[in-house]
């Protein structure tokens, strides 16, 4: 897939934060780590942007919009290496739960699933 092993095995070990902010058509994620902090700006409309892959420095161009009647914001990506990954991301149980769903295709016959949740915490 191109990513070391060893950092492969770096990011998947450490616990991972998540916020999120929405304002609109505007949605931006920054996930934090002991490893990397990643902050994703979204305009839900469809639209492709270009961003950087930080753990492989590749060109990744994405296009989000609402899904499923609004329960689900999904990711079309498409990676510098023509790998093709799709990621939906929903909010669950009254906004206490984070569900991130993510399918890479690796290649015509083969897929890799994914699926982080992350829990709210109150401040």
């Amino acid at each position: 897939l191109g990513v070391p092993w060893v950092a492969r095995v770096a990011l998947q070990s450490t616990q991972r934060t998540v916020i999120i902010e929405h304002d609109g058509l505007e949605w931006t994620e920054t996930t934090i780590s002991s490893v990397i902090r990643r902050t994703v700006h979204m305009t839900l409309d469809g639209s492709v942007h270009n961003e950087i892959n930080p753990v492989d420095k590749t060109a990744v161009a994405m296009s989000t919009s609402f899904e499923e009647n609004g329960r689900c914001i999904s990711t079309r990506s498409v990676l510098a290496n023509g790998m093709k990954q799709m990621t939906r991301r929903y909010i669950q149980d009254g906004g206490r739960t984070y569900a991130v769903s993510i399918e890479l295709a690796v290649s015509s016959d083969q897929v890799i699933r994914l699926s982080n949740y992350f829990n709210r915490e109150d401040n």
